[in-house]
């Protein structure tokens, strides 16, 4: 049988695990992002341009 202590634990080392591999998956994305970038103003442009139609 396992212990609230125990299973709380689990919880917290689970959601510890969750939050690293999303942060690690994050860090890829910009990282690719900031590569196949033209240059510094390549990430607003794609922001704005939708809006000026």
């Amino acid at each position: 049988m396992d212990t609230p202590e125990r299973d709380q634990q689990l919880w917290l080392i689970t959601a510890a695990t969750v939050v690293g591999v999303l942060m690690l998956v994050a860090a890829v994305v910009v990282a690719v992002a900031v590569q196949q970038a033209p240059g510094p103003h390549a990430l607003e442009m794609s922001l704005t341009t939708p809006w000026r139609r």
